[in-house]
């Protein structure tokens, strides 16, 4: 383990010790407490066919969202879908940067992503950007 797995190793559990968890207040605490490291900033792929622009509408810079893998999926084996905190699917990581994100997932590591930009006026492949890197 080098010095920076460790250094990320220990902020997460001295976060966890201080903070309870399920309060928003806190998980959002935890993940600035925790720095990643940027692997890419990105539109969301396939937002026309996910969310409206209602729910897009609902998201903020800064919200964090949840990355998913779907290896089972018959268009592209190293598909990573993203997700709003509700469990609402907004779309896919675009195909030409899922290999590294996919390849650290499925290693076990943790890869986060956050809104960057949400624009539900654009057109949809350019209506949310978000950041990916690993927690």
């Amino acid at each position: 383990m080098d010095r920076r797995n460790f250094l990320q190793l220990a902020a997460a559990c001295v976060g966890t010790l201080f903070f309870r968890k399920g309060a928003d207040e806190d998980y959002a605490a935890v993940q600035k407490a925790v720095p990643s490291v940027p692997l890419c900033l990105c539109t969301v792929a396939g937002v026309q066919y996910h969310v409206g622009p209602v729910s897009l509408a609902q998201l903020r810079p800064g919200q964090p969202l949840t990355l998913r893998r779907e290896p089972e999926n018959s268009h592209d084996e190293l598909a990573i879908a993203v997700h709003a905190g509700c469990g609402v699917k907004l779309g896919y990581l675009p195909r030409r940067l899922n290999e590294i994100p996919a390849n650290l997932m499925d290693s076990g590591r943790r890869v986060v992503a956050r809104v960057v930009e949400v624009n539900p006026d654009a057109p949809p492949w350019e209506s949310l950007v978000l950041e990916v890197g690993v927690g």
